[in-house]
């Protein structure tokens, strides 16, 4: 199989690096400063005790880049029109679009291009951090789900083996959309509280008020699941701390992005929630508090941006 990623960031390039030894794949983006450092230099992947050099291919979206059986798409929320034209282009007729992106409202993107028979959804709690353009640092992280495709149900399945082949636990569901809130829910606490407090994920478990925050934001977002009649397959609260614990020394994709001066992921993640929760009648202060301060403090700039992280 083969296996195009939409992306050259943090995650795409996590995936990409451990996909390699087990099938034929390939990175497309438009950063060019990661596709001339993975090219030129290799893509460098940073583990707790070692670090490797993947030889994977990046092609710029202006070249002519080969056909697939498969696209996962690993951009952020606000690229996902750009990943959409382009999954378009690269996908065989019989091939399958998978969306491992964070928030929600994606596959609503997604769909203005592709058809609902090759579009799928996955979820991750795969962490990477982001130290350099080409350079990644695997932080861990836990199981990945895959929503089961019954028109590309072996194609699903094939994906499946090679991500465990790859070291990434899997699960083809029925019904993601427990799995999809319930990521939803942690990130709406994690990902906004480090990029406020500008710190890794473990640390939000030194104090109790951050404690009370990152929970408080998360079963708001429970909430507004159970009234859409989404249930999620656990206790939320469990989860995220089971999320932070596993992800400690990971600096969240949303801090990643505040300390770049890149855009955030803020508007398909707290704010999608403070949206949904006004059109259904359940108020949401802690989202929407995350939301403002978040949006405040893109909106004034970060003394750090474009400062490289190392």
């Amino acid at each position: 199989m083969r296996i195009a990623i939409v992306g050259t960031g943090a995650l795409g390039s996590l995936f990409a690096a451990k996909l390699y030894p087990c099938c034929e794949v390939f990175m497309v983006g438009s950063w060019l400063k990661a596709i001339n450092n993975i090219n030129e230099q290799g893509l460098r992947i940073q583990h707790k005790s070692s670090e490797e050099i993947v030889g994977v291919k990046a092609y710029n979206i202006t070249e002519d880049v080969p056909m697939v059986d498969c696209v996962l798409i690993l951009v952020k929320g606000w690229q996902t029109n750009f990943a959409g034209k382009l999954a378009a282009k690269l996908v065989r007729n019989s091939g399958l679009v998978i969306t491992l992106q964070n928030g929600i409202g994606n596959i609503d993107k997604l769909s203005n291009y592709i058809s609902s028979d090759s579009l799928s959804m996955g979820v991750t709690t795969q962490g990477s951090e982001l130290l350099s353009p080409g350079y990644v640092r695997y932080v861990g992280g836990g199981d990945t789900y895959l929503e089961s495709n019954n028109v590309h149900l072996q194609s699903t399945l094939t994906i499946k083996n090679i991500f465990e082949t790859a070291g990434f636990s899997t699960i083809v569901t029925d019904d993601l959309r427990g799995h999809l809130w319930g990521k939803l829910a942690a990130s709406s606490g994690i990902n906004a509280m480090t990029a406020l407090l500008r710190i890794r994920n473990g640390d939000l478990l030194s104090n109790e008020y951050s404690v009370k925050l990152v929970v408080g934001a998360a079963n708001e977002t429970a909430n507004i699941a159970s009234s859409l009649g989404i249930d999620l397959p656990y206790d939320i609260s469990e989860f995220v701390m089971d999320v932070i614990l596993s992800t400690s020394h990971n600096r969240s994709s949303m801090l990643q992005d505040v300390m770049r001066g890149a855009p955030t992921e803020i508007e398909s993640i707290n704010c999608a929630i403070v949206r949904i929760g006004k059109e259904i009648g359940i108020q949401t202060p802690i989202n929407s508090m995350l939301c403002d301060l978040i949006r405040a403090s893109v909106a004034i700039g970060d003394k750090n941006a474009n400062i490289e992280v190392v």
